[in-house]
């Protein structure tokens, strides 16, 4: 029998902005509470608007290969970003968007990938 993909752990790679071409260095802690609940840290290095985000979030779909999730980040108070990841073969990838809260910061857009460490 084929094993789940694993969200929890260290995640390590890189950000991409939408908007302005930024990119940086992408890491996330994350660790599953109750078997289904996604929580950690999520760092978005060089990025003003969401440096770091306290997530928590949950599986939507998945099958023995691979596995969708929805992460909700708040920033501080300063934003608050919906992550969409898919988790595949030791490989996070997906995107992020900043929601509409009356800062600087709604409408930010990009997209992550890391790998498992």
């Amino acid at each position: 029998m084929a094993s789940r993909p694993a969200i929890a752990g260290t995640w390590s790679g890189t950000w991409q902005g939408g908007q302005n071409g930024e990119r940086g260095a992408f890491s996330a802690a994350l660790s599953l509470r109750g078997g289904a609940t996604v929580v950690g840290v999520v760092t978005l290095q060089g990025n003003a608007c969401l440096a770091e985000l306290q997530v928590a979030g949950s599986v939507n779909r998945g099958d023995a290969h691979e596995d969708t999730y929805e992460l909700t980040g708040d920033a501080g108070g300063a934003a608050r970003v919906v992550f969409e990841i898919t988790v595949r073969n030791g490989t996070l990838s997906g995107s992020y968007t900043a929601q509409q809260t009356g800062s600087a910061c709604d409408g930010t857009r990009g997209s992550v990938t890391a790998t498992a460490q």
